[in-house]
């Protein structure tokens, strides 16, 4: 069995987002919280492959902030859902800045947007709700640590959905569902790596689109192994 590190998909999936047309930033992001979602035992290439390929086939959108005076919330100027890439790190970057309250307008992938918020924002604690009512799934994080308080577990946060954003107490955590990237888990994680996906073929048409066919002009200018390497 094939078995990726933390650190190849990391650059795998990044290099693919650059690939799917993602800012370089943002392509940046994705691959860190690829590797948060593999460290929490979740299916990282296949979450990621779905969002990016989303993206690059024009399924999903960017949208537009507005600041409703009582916190921020983005959504698409159609009927396409947001890109959880894009969405994800917006979000992140919003909580930096001092909001205290996102709403995420009917977001593909939700379960990306937690990996983002995981690895990107610097609160101590957010509380992240998927949907509303009763039964709504809700997860705290405290980085890098992600906390099921209530509903479905991450794996079942697939379908596109609105999300609820504030900044909670880490300490508002008394009995949870289920803790995901635990000290536990990281460590399993780093001594024996992650079992090779079958979107590991996803991700590698994607990384593709990111070179260049041979040629000798590439060559002269430098691209390729050298004359003398053997490897």
């Amino acid at each position: 069995m094939t078995v990726l590190s933390l650190n190849e998909i990391e650059i795998n999936v990044r290099k693919a987002g650059i690939g799917a047309g993602l800012p370089y930033g943002i392509a940046n992001e994705t691959g860190r919280a690829a590797e948060w979602l593999a460290l929490a035992g979740l299916p990282a290439l296949a979450i990621c492959a779905e969002a990016l390929e989303a993206s690059l086939d024009g399924k999903t959108a960017v949208g537009r902030g507005t600041d409703t005076g009582a916190g921020w919330t983005l959504a698409a100027a159609d009927d396409r859902p947001l890109c959880a890439c894009h969405a994800g790190v917006v979000a992140a970057d919003l909580l930096n800045a001092g909001s205290t309250a996102i709403r995420l307008r009917s977001v593909a992938s939700p379960v990306l947007v937690v990996a983002l918020l995981a690895t990107v924002t610097e609160a101590p604690g957010i509380s992240v709700a998927l949907g509303s009512g009763e039964g709504a799934a809700n997860v705290l994080i405290a980085a890098p640590e992600v906390s099921l308080l209530s509903g479905a577990e991450l794996s079942a946060w697939t379908a596109t959905a609105d999300l609820l954003i504030d900044l909670a107490s880490p300490a508002a955590v008394s009995a949870p569902l289920r803790v995901y990237c635990d000290k536990a888990s990281r460590e399993r994680v780093l001594e024996t790596g992650v079992p090779q996906e079958p979107a590991s073929e996803a991700i590698a048409r994607l990384f593709a689109r990111t070179l260049v066919p041979a040629s000798d002009a590439s060559r002269e200018r430098g691209a390729g192994a050298g004359r003398i390497d053997t490897d």
